[in-house]
């Protein structure tokens, strides 16, 4: 369940002002609400539960036992916890598990992960563009420098028609050969084994530098996060918690080895933030963003020259994290509008998952054509955090309207008949003649039920086996009545039409209830 209340140790802004990504699908052009609001939903809610478990679980411990209790397994196992809740939705839809390290291959391209697809898709033959110089005039559309693009596809050229370097042999069960982008992915396979196995220039291997970050293999994860362990906890066990500066550059430098080591498939800068929080709340500090809102985009930003620069030299990393410590003791950071937005993506795709769940069959994209009204209105809302507020109010509104017809449609056919007064009539008549005693009165409650009172418990027992004898009701109870005492019959669940019946046959000697068994 979704609950900011429930994060006291952390900034709620850690959840709801953090930028989810994308799935494939919605990448791909998808904008269903299974595509786009499900998957970046779910990554909010992910990210809450990750703190959470902070909260419940890894503070207490460090502050009861302190940091010299906790050993390089026991911090590894949190950290592969964190990482199955942070990265849970976000690799469920690339098809991975979270938690555990990657056995594939990892690159981290500069200018976003579309060019990896991009250079797969181009050296299958499947790129739009065909020629070399076309190709790198679509790089550079993208970020890629001039003087890096031509330059860096001539290499993948040349790597591609060298025949003694091969992909690792721990990825070829990732490499379909008939899969069509097989040939443009055996290609980055092979650079990466050109790069870790010295087969670069020292020119070609800083060219690779400014493209991508060619992550290690992944069977040397294990090793490397052992060591990251060992070294953080030593780092960590010598700082002075008032001391802000040694701090911030002890968290700098876990936060850049920890990335660097990559070790999951995704969501390793969200594990890493997590992680310098932690620490930081142990310390007695408050827990900061990394990255506010909006500078991503802004290349001017703090955080974004700190992420520019982070495999040269990680000082503009440490001084933004202390920038950050020092500005969150002052002003903890908030923006009320986005957590609203926030909550409310979360509420609508709660409900829509709850929709579809229960009615499988009913198509949630029909929701939308009742919002392009509200939709066409919002485009002159200059600040989107309000636009995007009245839509979702919107769609929650209308998706609870449907889910209740819904509900009505599917519990209709489970309800009860009326019953009319006749039937009553016919039933109390029926009852009197099969039982002999009158007074019989019904109520129309999970089915029709009828009850007698009965002056005494000779006369319940004789009526109460009368009626099981009969079987026309799913149960026949012998009850007291708590308010005065009196014994009282209660059939539940009649079969009008039967004891109808029963009660209408013809009886050419004394009834015998043996026979309506």
């Amino acid at each position: 369940m979704y609950n900011l209340e429930d994060l006291t140790e952390f900034n709620p802004a850690l959840i709801y002002a953090f930028e989810p990504e994308s799935s494939p699908l919605r990448l791909a052009g998808s904008e269903t609400f299974q595509d786009a609001l499900f998957p970046e939903a779910g990554q909010h809610e992910d990210m809450l539960n990750a703190y959470l478990y902070a909260q419940k679980t890894i503070l207490p411990y460090i502050r009861e036992k302190g940091l010299d209790k906790v050993d390089e397994k026991l911090l590894l196992e949190w950290i592969n916890k964190l990482h199955g809740f942070i990265g849970n939705t976000l690799l469920a839809t690339h098809g991975h598990q979270a938690g555990v390290y990657t056995q594939q291959m990892v690159m981290r391209w500069h200018q976003g992960a579309q060019l990896s697809t991009d250079f797969i898709l181009y050296f299958s033959n499947l790129h739009k563009a065909k020629s070399k110089t076309t190709f790198a005039k679509a790089l550079e559309m993208q970020g890629v420098a001039e003087e890096d693009a031509l330059p860096f596809i001539n290499l993948l050229e040349k790597i591609k028609n060298n025949k003694s370097i091969k992909p690792h042999p721990s990825q070829t069960p990732f490499i379909d050969p008939k899969n069509p982008t097989s040939p443009g992915a055996i290609v980055l396979h092979k650079l990466a084994t050109a790069y870790h196995e010295g087969k670069l220039t020292t020119q070609e291997k800083k060219l690779v530098d400014r493209i991508v970050k060619v992550c290690r293999y992944p069977h040397e994860l294990p090793q490397a996060m052992e060591k990251f362990a060992t070294e953080s906890l030593q780092q960590l066990r010598k700082l002075d918690p008032n001391n802000l500066p040694d701090i911030a550059n002890c968290l700098g430098k876990i936060f850049y080895e920890f990335t660097d080591i990559h070790p999951y498939g995704n969501a390793n800068g969200r594990t890493g933030t997590c992680l310098i929080n932690i620490f930081l709340r142990a310390l007695g500090q408050p827990s900061i963003l990394l990255r506010h809102p909006g500078e991503k985009e802004n290349e001017s930003s703090d955080y974004s020259q700190a992420i520019k620069l982070i495999d040269s030299t990680i000082e503009p990393l440490q001084k933004l994290i202390l920038k950050r410590i020092v500005d969150a003791k002052e002003t903890i950071f908030a923006d009320e509008k986005l957590k609203q937005v926030i909550a409310l993506r979360v509420a609508a795709s709660t409900l829509l998952k709850r929709i579809q769940q229960k009615h499988p069959l009913f198509d949630l994209e029909t929701l939308r054509d009742k919002l392009v009204l509200q939709s066409l209105l919002l485009t002159q809302v200059e600040d989107i955090n309000v636009s995007s507020i009245i839509l979702l109010t919107a769609l929650i509104d209308i998706a609870a309207k449907e889910e209740k017809r819904l509900d009505d449609v599917k519990l209709k056919p489970l309800l009860p008949a009326p019953i009319s007064m006749e039937q009553r009539q016919a039933v109390i008549a029926a009852l009197e003649k099969l039982t002999g005693k009158t007074g019989w009165k019904t109520a129309n409650k999970d089915g029709l039920m009828a009850w007698l009172e009965v002056p005494s418990l000779e006369d319940q027992q004789e009526t109460v086996s009368t009626l099981d004898k009969i079987k026309v009701a799913t149960s026949v109870l012998p009850m007291l009545r708590q308010d005065n005492g009196v014994r009282v019959v209660q059939c539940k669940n009649i079969n009008i039409e039967k004891i109808i019946s029963l009660a209408n046959q013809t009886l050419t000697k004394p009834m015998l209830l043996d026979n309506f068994a």
